[in-house]
Protein backbone atom coordinates (compact mmCIF):
# COMPACT_ATOMS: atom_id res chain seq x y z
CA UNK A 1 0.00 0.00 0.00
CA UNK A 2 1.05 3.65 -0.67
CA UNK A 3 0.60 4.69 2.77
CA UNK A 4 3.09 2.28 4.26
CA UNK A 5 5.60 3.70 2.20
CA UNK A 6 8.12 6.60 3.26
CA UNK A 7 7.02 9.93 1.25
CA UNK A 8 10.65 11.49 1.13
CA UNK A 9 12.22 8.10 -0.23
CA UNK A 10 14.05 7.57 3.44
CA UNK A 11 14.26 4.02 4.52
CA UNK A 12 14.57 4.19 8.09
CA UNK A 13 17.16 1.15 9.78
CA UNK A 14 16.05 -0.01 13.58
CA UNK A 15 17.63 1.38 16.10
CA UNK A 16 19.80 -1.82 16.76
CA UNK A 17 21.77 -1.17 13.20
CA UNK A 18 22.44 2.48 13.79
CA UNK A 19 23.15 2.38 17.31
CA UNK A 20 25.58 -0.15 16.95
CA UNK A 21 29.18 0.67 18.36
CA UNK A 22 32.48 0.30 16.91
CA UNK A 23 35.15 -2.70 17.36
CA UNK A 24 38.13 -1.26 19.28
CA UNK A 25 40.98 -0.35 17.39
CA UNK A 26 44.34 -0.43 19.07
CA UNK A 27 47.07 2.09 18.11
CA UNK A 28 50.23 2.59 19.04
CA UNK A 29 49.36 4.97 22.00
CA UNK A 30 47.91 1.82 23.30
CA UNK A 31 50.80 -0.64 22.93
CA UNK A 32 54.44 -0.29 23.32
CA UNK A 33 56.58 -3.58 23.14
CA UNK A 34 55.44 -6.76 21.95
CA UNK A 35 55.10 -7.95 25.52
CA UNK A 36 52.23 -4.98 25.29
CA UNK A 37 50.66 -6.53 22.31
CA UNK A 38 50.23 -9.91 23.34
CA UNK A 39 48.59 -8.85 26.72
CA UNK A 40 46.40 -6.77 25.62
CA UNK A 41 45.20 -9.69 22.57
CA UNK A 42 44.95 -11.88 25.71
CA UNK A 43 43.17 -10.04 28.25
CA UNK A 44 41.36 -7.85 26.07
CA UNK A 45 39.84 -10.48 22.87
CA UNK A 46 39.93 -13.60 24.42
CA UNK A 47 37.95 -12.65 26.89
CA UNK A 48 35.36 -14.43 29.52
CA UNK A 49 32.68 -13.85 26.12
CA UNK A 50 34.72 -16.27 24.54
CA UNK A 51 35.53 -18.56 26.59
CA UNK A 52 32.06 -18.57 27.76
CA UNK A 53 30.96 -19.55 24.47
CA UNK A 54 31.08 -23.20 26.10
CA UNK A 55 31.79 -25.55 23.22
CA UNK A 56 32.82 -22.46 21.06
CA UNK A 57 36.11 -21.88 19.43
CA UNK A 58 38.50 -18.99 19.46
CA UNK A 59 41.16 -18.22 16.65
CA UNK A 60 44.00 -16.20 16.87
CA UNK A 61 45.21 -16.24 13.26
CA UNK A 62 49.12 -14.71 13.07
CA UNK A 63 51.62 -14.49 10.46
CA UNK A 64 53.73 -17.16 10.55
CA UNK A 65 56.74 -14.84 11.36
CA UNK A 66 54.39 -14.14 14.79
CA UNK A 67 53.86 -17.53 15.56
CA UNK A 68 56.82 -18.04 17.77
CA UNK A 69 55.86 -15.30 20.03
CA UNK A 70 52.00 -15.44 20.10
CA UNK A 71 51.92 -18.87 20.82
CA UNK A 72 54.34 -19.39 23.79
CA UNK A 73 52.96 -16.09 25.19
CA UNK A 74 48.95 -17.25 24.98
CA UNK A 75 50.06 -20.83 26.38
CA UNK A 76 51.61 -19.86 29.53
CA UNK A 77 48.82 -17.94 30.02
CA UNK A 78 46.17 -19.78 29.18
CA UNK A 79 47.61 -23.14 29.51
CA UNK A 80 46.28 -26.29 28.57
CA UNK A 81 42.99 -24.67 26.16
CA UNK A 82 45.65 -23.21 23.54
CA UNK A 83 46.80 -25.79 20.68
CA UNK A 84 49.18 -25.07 17.77
CA UNK A 85 47.78 -25.43 13.79
CA UNK A 86 45.88 -28.33 12.80
CA UNK A 87 46.75 -30.65 16.56
CA UNK A 88 45.42 -27.37 18.11
CA UNK A 89 42.05 -27.40 16.41
CA UNK A 90 40.76 -29.35 19.41
CA UNK A 91 41.38 -27.28 22.04
CA UNK A 92 39.11 -24.25 23.04
CA UNK A 93 41.45 -21.48 21.59
CA UNK A 94 43.93 -22.35 18.25
CA UNK A 95 47.11 -20.43 17.03
CA UNK A 96 46.91 -20.22 13.40
CA UNK A 97 48.24 -18.56 10.27
CA UNK A 98 45.78 -18.14 7.58
CA UNK A 99 46.94 -20.58 5.36
CA UNK A 100 45.91 -23.14 8.29
CA UNK A 101 42.72 -21.39 9.12
CA UNK A 102 40.98 -21.55 5.20
CA UNK A 103 38.11 -23.26 5.09
CA UNK A 104 37.40 -23.71 8.89
CA UNK A 105 34.97 -21.72 11.21
CA UNK A 106 35.38 -20.05 14.60
CA UNK A 107 33.02 -18.82 16.77
CA UNK A 108 35.58 -15.78 17.79
CA UNK A 109 38.58 -14.89 15.51
CA UNK A 110 41.75 -12.26 16.87
CA UNK A 111 43.67 -11.63 13.74
CA UNK A 112 47.25 -9.96 15.14
CA UNK A 113 48.67 -7.39 12.93
CA UNK A 114 46.88 -7.97 9.58
CA UNK A 115 49.39 -5.82 7.92
CA UNK A 116 52.03 -8.26 8.75
CA UNK A 117 49.66 -10.53 7.13
CA UNK A 118 49.79 -8.53 4.30
CA UNK A 119 53.29 -7.76 4.02
CA UNK A 120 54.51 -11.29 4.63
CA UNK A 121 52.44 -13.76 2.96
CA UNK A 122 52.07 -13.95 -0.66
CA UNK A 123 48.85 -12.58 -2.12
CA UNK A 124 48.95 -11.30 1.69
CA UNK A 125 45.17 -9.40 0.81
CA UNK A 126 43.99 -12.91 0.03
CA UNK A 127 45.28 -14.32 3.29
CA UNK A 128 44.07 -11.71 5.62
CA UNK A 129 40.76 -11.95 3.51
CA UNK A 130 40.45 -15.73 4.34
CA UNK A 131 41.67 -14.32 8.20
CA UNK A 132 38.70 -12.00 8.20
CA UNK A 133 35.79 -14.22 7.18
CA UNK A 134 36.85 -17.48 9.51
CA UNK A 135 34.49 -15.74 12.69
CA UNK A 136 31.04 -17.18 13.12
CA UNK A 137 30.44 -14.46 15.86
CA UNK A 138 33.17 -11.97 16.44
CA UNK A 139 36.33 -10.53 14.89
CA UNK A 140 38.62 -8.98 16.85
CA UNK A 141 41.81 -6.91 15.26
CA UNK A 142 45.02 -6.46 16.80
CA UNK A 143 47.73 -3.93 15.73
CA UNK A 144 50.68 -1.90 16.73
CA UNK A 145 50.73 0.29 13.64
CA UNK A 146 47.49 1.35 11.15
CA UNK A 147 45.50 -1.09 9.70
CA UNK A 148 46.09 -2.13 6.23
CA UNK A 149 44.44 -0.29 3.30
CA UNK A 150 40.58 -0.82 2.60
CA UNK A 151 39.97 -1.61 6.47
Amino acid sequence: RDTDKPKNAIVRLPKYVVQEQRPAVLTERDISTKKGLREIAMRRYISDADRALGDGTVAVIVSESLVPDVWPALAASLGPAVGRGAAGLNRAVAVLTPQESKGLEFDAVVVVEPQRIVDEIARGAAALYVAMTRPTQRLHLVTSGALPAGI
